[in-house]
């Protein structure tokens, strides 16, 4: 697992959060049954509210994309905790905490009270043996 890899775990993370919020806006969008008129559209209904036949449309195509995210989500995850496996504590803590959760160098400096220099090279030599592992 080299470094881009690691960078896709992050962005597929970060297109399934976005896909979430998403959803939750188009679950806002519901419409009271009390003030509404429909007409001839068949409108889905539940106890939140109504929907719209094209926020319906809308929100099961987002639903699927979100799946699907979900899914990738999980088969690199699983890649991922394999290959952390092969990492000491501190290996995985650097790789887990700058690839996945986004933290700088600058942000691990400061935390971890080490060189940035030192951090590079921890995680070099971390995300060759992941490379290695898998």
């Amino acid at each position: 697992m080299d470094k881009e890899r690691l960078r896709e775990i992050r962005f597929i993370y970060e297109e399934a959060e976005e896909l979430k919020e998403k959803i939750i806006q188009f679950e806002t969008m519901r419409i009271s049954p009390r003030s509404a008129v429909y007409g001839s559209e068949r409108v889905q209904s539940s106890m939140k509210g109504d929907i719209q036949p094209s926020t319906i449309s809308a929100l099961d195509a987002l639903l699927r994309i979100y799946n699907a995210k979900l899914k990738a989500c999980i088969k690199i995850t699983t890649e991922f905790e394999r290959a952390l496996e092969k990492l000491n504590e501190q290996e995985r803590t650097i790789v887990r905490e700058h690839y996945l959760d986004g933290k700088t160098w600058r942000q691990l400096q400061d935390e971890k009270n080490m060189s940035e220099r030192n951090l590079k090279r921890i995680s070099a030599k971390a995300t060759k043996k992941m490379a290695q592992s898998v």
